[in-house]
């Protein structure tokens, strides 16, 4: 996630610093920034979701072992 983060925060001054910024209007910017921050914060949480659901799964492996008496 922290590594989404820095991506996104790169991405922002890349085109803040760049000239890309002078081809650009300010609305297309926001708008821009807005969908980028959109696409990452969706990303993270997709990546959330699915870590949560990776310790779920092996939470209920490992209690099943135990219950049988594997571990």
């Amino acid at each position: 996630m922290a590594d989404l983060e820095s991506l996104k925060t790169t991405f922002l001054q890349a085109i803040s610093g760049t000239q890309l910024s002078a081809y650009i209007t300010k609305t297309e910017f926001v708008d821009l920034t807005r969908a980028m921050e959109e696409k990452v914060n969706n990303a993270i949480t997709d990546l959330e979701n699915k870590n949560k659901v990776f310790i779920e799964n092996n939470s209920n492996f490992l209690a099943k072992k135990i219950m049988i008496g594997g571990i």
